[in-house]
């Protein structure tokens, strides 16, 4: 999809995104389990240590798959798998040519992580789940304004790696 669409249709998918995740990773914080947790932790390290782009973008489509195979709606976790997909050749084109951009999405998937065990463990109410994630991961699933001159000049996007 991504092959035959404009910086402005990748932004739109990013923006559709946005919207989607927050949801999906707020009913999976519940469900997950200490294995998930143990494979999110092994996708960071696949991340972390992967020695090229490609083995770094499936480690992070795994750890995003964990979220999603958690968060109980087929239909929702199809959704964003399919926008992702969609826009895997720009997220490896990005990933070659930006200065830091893999390091930028390491270490917001660190504070993804982060994030789920603290709620996970502090919270059990869902609607304070629900509150506290979108308030915590808001500000990593915002895309910066300069996001389409961010494509052509090939500078980090960390929050638009999210999936």
């Amino acid at each position: 999809v991504s092959d035959l669409v404009s910086v402005g249709s990748l932004i739109e998918i990013h923006q559709i995104r946005r919207l989607l995740e927050p949801e999906a990773t707020r009913l999976a914080t519940p469900r997950l389990t200490d294995d998930d947790f143990e494979q999110l932790r092994e996708c960071l390290g696949r991340m972390e240590h992967a020695g090229d782009a490609p083995a770094f973008i499936e480690a992070d489509a795994a750890f995003h798959k964990v979220i999603l195979d958690a968060c109980g709606n087929a239909t929702l976790a199809s959704l964003v798998e399919n926008l992702s997909s969609g826009t895997m050749r720009a997220r490896l084109w990005h990933s070659l040519i930006a200065r830091g951009a893999t390091e930028a999405t390491l270490e917001s998937h660190v504070v993804i992580y982060d994030a789920l065990v603290a709620i996970k463990h502090e919270v059990t109410n869902p609607k304070n789940v629900r509150v506290r994630a979108k308030t915590e991961l808001a500000a990593l699933l915002a895309l910066p304004k300069e996001t389409p001159r961010a494509y052509e000049t090939g500078r980090p996007l960390a929050a638009v790696e999210l999936v």
